[in-house]
Order: C-alpha cells, then structure tokens, then sequence
C-alpha cells in the first residue's frame, strides 16, 4: 500500500455559489520550500476527481513525496450548463494563482511548480504552462513561472483532424467543449488549443515537457503531441516523447493487438527520471 500523506481540502475559488477546492498533500518532514506537482485531473471536461494521481500513478507520487513534493490536486467546473471549455481553464490558471500567492503558507517553493495531468488534464496543464495571460480572472498579473510539464494523452491542436478515431464522436465533444455557432468554433478551436500558445512562445521560455501517448489511443490521436515536438525541434527545446506502441488511452493492452511496449511501471520510471532531471536537478 502506498505511502501517503494525509490530505487537506482547501477551497481556492467561489464561483455562482459554488464552492471549487484542491487536495494538498504535504509530505510530513519535508524541507521547505518544497517543489509543488500542480496536477489536473481528466475525464474529458465533464467528469474526473481529484483523487486521480493518486490512482493513475501511485509510484511516481510515492516517490515524489519521499523526495520532498508536495501535491495539489484540483477541483474545476464541468463543460456542460452552458459552459465551455472557458470555465475549466479559468478555474486551473486561478487555483495556480491561489496558491502561488499562498505558497509561504504551505510551504511551497515558487520556483520549482511543476504541472501535470492525463487527457483533458493533460492539455489543461499545456494552457496553465502556456496561456495563463489569457484566461484566470485577472488578465493583467505577471505569468507564474512553471519548472516542468507531465502531459499524459492531452489534446494539444482542436484544429486538427484526428483528436479521436471517430470523427463523429469528434464533432460531438467539440460542439459541447467549444461551445459558439458553427462559424465561431473555428477561431474557438485555436483559442483553445495549447499549440496556439506554444507556437507564440518565445524559444527562452519554452518549459520542459515530456508527453506520454501510446499508437493505439482510442479517444486522442496519437499525432497530437507531435504538434509540440516539431515547434521544439526547431529551436533546440526541451521536449520528450514517449511513444507506448500498441498502447491505448490508459497506455493498456488492445485485445487483438501485441502488449504495449512499456508496463506502466516503466512509464513512470520515465517521467520521475525527467522530474528528477527537470526539477530537482538531479
């Protein structure tokens, strides 16, 4: 069973009446300031929990707290009630902020927050690492420096073909996500996608990233963060991609088809080797 520390629900934001609240895990004997793994949870904008690293990762999160890590782990609104994909992104680049301004409070190190998530959490950390000017509720505060990026399966370009396999189901999520008529979800589509703000990145900022995506996503094509890796490429940027040939969208087996190529322990063998490279310096 996993070594974790006991969890603290702390609300960041109200928003209509509703309360929006974090799991902040504090690893007991850590020194301070601690490095923070700002995570997001999936769920593809209309479901998820909070409880999710914990879940999809409990080896590398074991580990991050026995280097010292501490963790906060994110409640946001749902695309659905007239929402789109605006809310989500809101509420991910606010709670950034809370507890950016709070880190003394908790014990957090300004310079060292990284993000993460899986799916949808996977692109909500590419727009919080890449677009906070443009969302929050406070468009004039400086961006909050960010260490490192865990994008597990996240969309990265709605302008492309190809984010799922049916393109039906495709057209489905993006008329709910995006959100406006027909004619406005094209410029929609480039305001929410995490290349629109990558490609505008001067090359000094570009955070370090390592995407996980296995051939065989059934929800997320596999071409999407290939987007990120050719703007990298270009100027030299500290990109890494790990391709799980025969994976599907939870990097498992698909029933006709060979064993993934990587077992999920290997996967986050990979990512804490680049959080300790990227973050810890090691």
């Amino acid at each position: 069973m996993p070594n974790f520390p006991e969890k603290q629900v702390v609300c960041y934001k109200t928003i209509d009446g509703v309360e929006l609240s974090a799991d902040v895990y504090l690893p007991e004997g850590a020194a301070k300031p601690m490095p923070l793994y700002f995570y997001m949870h999936g769920g593809g904008w209309i479901k998820g929990n909070a409880d999710e690293p914990l879940a999809v990762c409990p080896e590398l999160m074991e580990r991050l707290f026995a280097d010292g890590a501490a963790l906060v782990s994110i409640r946001y609104r749902f695309v659905k009630n007239g929402l789109d994909f605006h809310a989500p992104i809101t509420d991910c680049v606010d709670a950034l902020r809370f507890f950016y301004d709070r880190a003394d409070e908790f014990g957090f190190d300004r310079d060292r927050i990284f993000v993460g998530g899986a799916s949808a959490g996977g692109h909500l950390s590419l727009m919080v690492a890449f677009a906070q000017r443009a969302f929050g509720t406070d468009r004039t505060r400086a961006e909050i420096p960010i260490k490192a990026i865990v994008d597990l399966c996240g969309p990265v370009n709605f302008m492309s073909h190809g984010l799922v396999r049916s393109q039906e189901d495709s057209d489905s999520l993006m008329v709910n996500f995006l959100g406006g008529t027909p004619e406005e979800r094209i410029a929609r589509a480039e305001e929410a996608s995490p290349i629109t703000y990558i490609r505008a990145c001067p090359p000094e900022k570009l955070v370090p990233i390592i995407a996980v995506h296995g051939t065989l996503d059934e929800l997320v094509h596999h071409s999407q963060p290939h987007f990120i890796e050719a703007v990298y490429a270009a100027v030299d940027g500290d990109f890494t991609l790990i391709t799980v040939e025969n994976g599907r969208h939870d990097f498992g087996p698909v029933e006709g088809f060979p064993p993934p190529s990587l077992t999920y322990h290997e996967l986050q063998e990979k990512v804490y080797a680049f959080l300790q490279r990227t973050v810890f310096g090691k």
